[in-house]
């Protein structure tokens, strides 16, 4: 324990450290004696505020350090989530371009079925129509053979009657 008398004797030296984080400031108090110190005792000063200043450097450092590669780990994860995102919204992409261009392959080969239906079904009716064509045209021909028979009955039958009236 330190002498009363001493303690109020000695002035205390204040020195600040700023904070990254908050620029808060603290104290360090350090007793000096109101007598005059010896080279050696400045000298071990000078070594004592040099090696705090180191530790504080290298504290600084190892925080700006651990930073960045907190910062490094937290993009990676970024990354990892963005491209994890985008192969699952590609992989939606193909999936339902795929599903469309399925459906619209559907459709095609539905239209081609449709138009060979209506192609078998032209066929039918040109055959149909061609046939009933002919079948009309022997009609009218058989009509026709009919009509020129009964005129020249006709005429056979008023030149008969002329004949026998005179």
């Amino acid at each position: 324990m330190a002498n009363p008398s001493r303690q109020k004797s000695q002035k205390r030296v204040t020195i600040q450290h700023h904070s990254q984080q908050n620029d808060e400031e603290y104290e360090d108090d350090i007793p000096m004696s109101q007598q005059s110190m010896t080279s050696s005792d400045a000298g071990i000063m000078a070594a004592v505020a040099q090696q705090m200043q180191a530790s504080k450097e290298k504290k600084k450092k190892e925080k700006t350090k651990k930073f960045f590669q907190l910062a490094e780990r937290e993009l990676d994860k970024c990354r990892y989530g963005f491209d994890q995102t985008r192969t699952k919204l590609f992989e939606s992409f193909v999936s339902s371009y795929a599903t469309s261009e399925d459906d619209i392959r559907k459709l095609w080969v539905l239209i081609g079925e449709e138009q060979k239906l209506l192609l078998d079904l032209a066929i039918r009716q040109h055959t149909l129509a061609t046939s009933q064509s002919l079948e009309i045209e022997k009609g009218q021909l058989a009509g026709m053979a009919n009509v020129k028979r009964a005129c020249e009955d006709f005429k056979t039958l008023v030149d008969e009657l002329t004949v026998n009236v005179h």
